[in-house]
């Protein structure tokens, strides 16, 4: 899972996760504990940083499966 810095705040805990990422030990950083109200998570195998522009069907494909559950 990537790190990024908007998912912890600047206390003690928040730090200790971050030592423990950098140490290579995954516990207590999961995408069930950081996003309590994820609807849908997929990885793919194309793409990249810019995954709109360089996978545009595969990018609208992943937006449309996302927003199927909300949609009812």
């Amino acid at each position: 899972m990537g790190l990024a810095s908007f998912m912890l705040d600047h206390d003690a805990a928040s730090y200790d996760l971050i030592a423990r990422a950098f140490a290579g030990r995954q516990e207590g950083l999961s995408r069930d504990g950081s996003y309590p109200n994820l609807v849908y998570y997929n990885q793919v195998d194309r793409g990249g940083h810019f995954a709109a522009w360089e996978q545009p069907e595969l990018f609208a494909s992943e937006v449309r499966a996302g927003f199927r559950p909300l949609r009812g």
